[in-house]
């Protein structure tokens, strides 16, 4: 019995010495990783500011049609390219039209009113149709689906109006479905249901949808993963602090 209790003993500070070595070279985040928001970290230093680089014509034509942003674990969405085409072809049609007539107009005056007149009519005709171009242009940018690693957020904007946001956290997700009609099923874009208790998320008319799916879902699994790293990090600190309160009263007893 006597050796039988050696062997339980040696065991248990086999043990002990590895968990204090681990809990040694590892800094306190690292033994029990938090998620961002759970505690309160150091204040970020201010950063000097330096003055913005204009963007590039190529840039600024790049980020003119993306339908998908991606900045670090960020993921924005905009509405596919069918709905831009059905907001702005009506507007794009008037401005081609608006082209076409004061062309024909500035070359041939039938009606032969004075020069200045002329220019007043048709530049406030040309003013309306691109106003009216630029709203329905911005309208669908500023039209916005967002995924982060804890939340989603659907936002709306209209070009002249406030900006309506509508959010929740990932882990409060109960389904996600997607469905496209048959014109999505050609040009590959629909929309993605999110249940998140009493409440739907709809990511309307979104390019590629199955991805859009798929992303939310990896956020999802990610969050509970990281859950169960962090409880079981929890764990291994209690046991750590057990055995070397158990180590502790072990010594006071020999």
């Amino acid at each position: 019995e006597e050796e039988y209790r050696q062997r339980e003993e040696a065991k248990i500070q086999e043990i002990l010495a590895a968990a204090l070595r681990k809990r040694q070279s590892q800094a306190p985040e690292e033994l029990i990783p938090s998620l961002a928001g759970e505690r309160p970290g150091p204040k970020p230093r201010k950063k000097k500011r330096t003055a913005r680089q204009p963007q590039s014509l190529r840039s600024r034509l790049d980020n003119f049609l993306r339908l998908r942003f991606e900045q670090g674990s960020t993921v924005t969405y905009r509405k596919s390219i069918p709905i831009l085409l059905w907001k702005t072809g009506l507007p794009l049609l008037s401005v081609f039209a608006w082209l076409l007539i004061f062309s024909v107009q500035l070359i041939f005056d039938p009606l032969g009113l004075s020069f200045a007149l002329f220019l007043i009519f048709w530049l406030g005709l040309f003013a309306v149709f691109g106003f009216w171009l630029w709203y329905q242009y911005t309208d669908w940018k500023n039209d916005i689906y967002r995924i982060t690693e804890f939340q989603i957020f659907d936002i709306e904007k209209k070009p002249i109006g406030p900006e309506m946001k509508k959010s929740a956290d990932i882990e409060d997700i109960l389904t996600i479905t997607h469905r496209r009609t048959f014109l999505g099923i050609l040009l590959n874009f629909g929309n993605v249901y999110i249940t998140v208790g009493n409440t739907e998320f709809i990511f309307l008319d979104v390019y590629n949808p199955d991805r859009v799916h798929q992303e939310i879902a990896n956020k999802q699994e990610a969050l509970r993963q990281r859950k169960r790293l962090i409880q079981e990090a929890r764990e291994q600190e209690r046991m750590v602090n057990w055995l070397v309160a158990y180590n502790k009263e072990a010594k006071k007893l020999e």
